[in-house]
């Protein structure tokens, strides 16, 4: 069986294990040249560090639960907290965030959720609360491992479609477009809305939100995908030479602009740059 058909099988069946499927998902980066995918994969694995974003599908709702003593020894357990209405420092709200960021590995999340009954409680820094917990139903970390397995099976399923050969032959693999191949990933992973760069040493979610006419706001953009200073600037200069484009055509100098940066980009690891920069000069036209 082939390696992208393997990856199908353990994406459909929920009996396969997770890690198994996420550790084929890196052979495949590895193959197809792919550092998006091999360094989501492997944060799934191993757990996101403190200085990486997560992804929203690891956002977990939570309610604040507290144990209360009164006088005359009254007391009040499993009382759900109204957060809301509380009168507190700021710095104790953001504590008390309805929003656990889940940053597990997921065979971690898969022992959370083998052993709890039905809620799972989550402490609160001992400082902050001697007698307060964040709890949710294992359902919410169910839904966090179905969603990376979906993301496997989506990759798979579309790689496979736009490259049939992949499916019978894994020397075909070798052969795969990059920028078709990280377009794929990329949305399947993050979504079209943003744009992850991933390098050796790099993970950053860009904001993809360029108005049309807003040479500012594109900037901006292509900047926080690594672009350099010195390149935006040019590319200011490449827009405003060639004026308005209705045609979905790019003018000779920002077309020269995104073929030296594209590949400047492409010889640090970053394989989604074509996808990236296309998407910012067709917002920044008004062309999607």
């Amino acid at each position: 069986m082939t390696l992208i058909r393997q990856l199908r099988e353990d994406a459909i069946n929920s009996e396969k294990n997770l890690s198994d499927a996420l550790r084929r998902a890196i052979v495949l980066a590895s193959l197809i040249r792919n550092e998006e995918l091999r360094v989501w994969a492997k944060y799934e694995l191993d757990g996101y560090p403190r200085d990486v974003d997560i992804p929203p599908y690891r956002h977990v709702p939570v309610e604040i639960y507290g144990h209360f003593i009164g006088a005359l020894g009254q007391q009040m357990s499993n009382y759900r907290v109204p957060v809301v209405a509380l009168d507190v420092d700021q710095k104790v709200l953001r504590v008390l965030d309805r929003e656990l960021r889940l940053r597990n590995g997921v065979q971690s999340i898969e022992e959370m959720v083998a052993s709890a009954d039905t809620n799972l409680k989550f402490s609160i820094p001992n400082e902050i609360a001697l007698a307060l917990w964040k709890q949710t139903h294992r359902s919410a970390l169910k839904q966090v491992l179905d969603s990376v397995r979906n993301r496997l099976l989506e990759i798979a399923l579309d790689l496979s479609e736009k490259f049939p050969a992949i499916s019978e032959s894994e020397s075909a693999l070798s052969d795969v477009d990059q920028t078709a191949a990280a377009s794929i990933i990329h949305n399947h992973i993050y979504g079209s809305g943003n744009i992850v760069a991933s390098g050796a040493n790099v993970t950053q979610r860009v904001d993809q939100s360029s108005h049309v006419g807003d040479v500012t706001a594109l900037t901006k953009t292509v900047e926080q995908a690594g672009v350099s200073a010195a390149d935006a600037a040019e590319l200011r200069e490449a827009v405003a030479q060639d004026g308005i484009r209705n045609e979905k055509k790019l003018g000779p100098r920002v077309a020269a602009w995104f073929g030296r940066t594209s590949q400047k980009l492409l010889e640090t690891g970053f394989t989604a740059a074509p996808v990236l920069l296309t998407e910012a000069l067709s917002r920044y036209y008004g062309w999607k």
